[in-house]
């Protein structure tokens, strides 16, 4: 199985004060196995990677990750200018891949996150 880790700073967007949250992703492989890992991120509507807000989604394909390997990456979100006061979903999926063919999946675990706009 993998453990998925997850972590917002700030926790909360202030309108007209905040202009970026980070979102901190640790995956870490416990079984004893080496497998294949990848990882998606979708982000709500009014939320994007850049700071046009033009994609809100992100595919990682970390590779073979040995037994209790760790890993740690880390992005930067940005509200849109039409960003409203309201809850925006982010949802992180992490799935376990059959060899090293990512079309196969053998495991999958998703974890959403709630972002407070203020």
């Amino acid at each position: 199985m993998v453990e998925l880790k997850t972590e917002l700073n700030p926790l909360r967007i202030i309108l007209g004060k905040t202009k970026k949250i980070e979102l901190m992703i640790q995956i870490r492989n416990d079984s004893d196995k080496t497998r294949t890992i990848s990882c998606d991120i979708l982000l709500g509507n009014n939320l994007g990677f850049e700071k046009n807000g033009l994609s809100n989604t992100r595919v990682l394909r970390l590779g073979e990750m040995k037994s209790n390997e760790k890993q740690i990456q880390y992005f930067t979100i940005y509200p849109k200018a039409t960003i409203t006061k309201r809850e925006q979903p982010i949802f992180v999926s992490v799935m376990e891949h059959f060899n090293e063919d990512y079309n196969y999946i053998l495991s999958k675990k998703t974890k959403q996150l709630s972002l407070r706009i203020e």
